[in-house]
This record gives C-alpha cells, structure tokens and sequence, in this order.
C-alpha cells in the first residue's frame, strides 16, 4: 500500500517447519522482495522447532540477539519478544526487570501463543496462566501473539478483568494463510473480545505510537 514503516514485528510460524531448510529460503526471498528496506523483529513460534528442535537454524538465519527472549527499543516503543520455546517462569522474571528499565512511552510485548487464545485446543493454556499477571507487572500496553488463525482484540485488562486505563490489549494478529478457514481452527473459547474474527484472506496490523497515543488498525 505504499505505507512507510519503521519497522515490523512477526509474531511467529514464520515457517511451518524449522527444519526444512526450502521453506526458509522460500519464505526469505518473500520477505526479502517484498519488504527489502524494512528491519523485522522476529518471535519464534511453535513451528520454527519443528524439525529444529532447539530452534538453532531460525536463530541463525534471523539472527536473533538471544535464543529465548530479548528487547529492541524504536523511538518511544520498548519491545519484549518471549520465544516459545523458553521458560516461562524465567521469561517472566525477566520481562519484569527488563521492562523496568526502559522508560519509552509505550511497552510492547510479541509472544506467539496467545495468553487469551480463541482457540481452545490450541495448548495456550499454560501461557494464559504466566502472561498476563507478567504483564500487569511489567507494565505492558499492548501484547501481540499468533498460533490461532484468527483476528481477535481484547479490551483492556488488568488482573483479568477489563480497566478504563492502565491495563493491558491483547491482540491475536491473524495470518497470511489459508489456516484460518480450516475447522481445526475455529473460534471455540469463551474468552470475552471486543471482537474476533476470521473472515478474512490474509490480515497485517499497522500501529502508529506518538507520545500520547498509541493507535493499530487492522
């Protein structure tokens, strides 16, 4: 669309298999011509371990700055990327203290199973269980995940429930593929969104950050 950004963040299963390396020459070729000025940062899903067990082969061709989690900070907007193969009691641990010590306008965290998931046999159970009360702490704006195959958003939360401020929005970020027609996908949790959906071809989200406001279209 002509649109100039500063930078992108992709929110995992940039393969389908980790350990093939056709799809990874495929898939950054894509990339590559259709986005050749753009940095990316990177968050590795369940997919990049598959046939990579310890994801070696997605951390040396994105060269990612650590295996597990890591942050970059873009103008005001501090981002904390959790891989899915780390601890998650280490990686909140860390998220806490690293969030602390950036003081950016806007604090963003990409991991790729979504702590309020709209699929239930999805397995994001145990990260429903450890991202949120992290992120409350860590004082995270906006989360960003994948893995579901659908576009959803929540309200903002804190402790689970929805605040007029000072919470958190969790976002499902949709896809470029056909997965989100597949039935194994549907919509099937009872978690409460301001909106969710899957009718779409392919879906990208923009966000926009001043110093006051934050804004994301889909």
């Amino acid at each position: 669309e002509g649109k100039q950004v500063d930078f992108a963040l992709q929110t995992g299963d940039y393969v389908d298999n980790g350990g093939n390396f056709a799809m990874w020459r495929e898939i950054q070729q894509v990339f590559g011509e259709s986005f050749p000025a753009v940095p990316y940062i990177h968050t590795l899903g369940n997919h990049e371990y598959y046939g990579d067990i310890t994801g070696a082969n997605a951390n040396a061709l994105l060269q990612l700055p650590e295996p597990d989690y890591y942050s970059v900070e873009y103008g005001n907007v501090y981002v904390a990327v959790i891989n899915n193969s780390a601890d998650l009691d280490a990686a909140c641990a860390w998220l806490i203290d690293d969030a602390a010590k950036s003081d950016c306008a806007w604090k963003v965290l990409s991991i790729h199973q979504p702590p309020y998931f709209t699929n239930k046999n999805g397995g994001s159970d145990r990260f429903q269980a450890a991202i949120p009360a992290a992120a409350d702490a860590a004082g995270i704006d906006v989360v960003f995940s994948g893995h579901d195959h659908s576009y959803a958003r929540t309200g903002m939360l804190r402790g689970g429930e929805t605040v007029e401020s000072g919470g958190t929005v969790y976002f499902i970020c949709g896809d470029l593929g056909e997965k989100s027609r597949n039935i194994n996908y549907a919509i099937s949790s009872d978690f409460s969104y301001e909106y969710a959906s899957q009718g779409y071809e392919g879906l990208m989200l923009y966000v926009s950050a001043t110093d006051t406001q934050m804004s994301i279209s889909a």
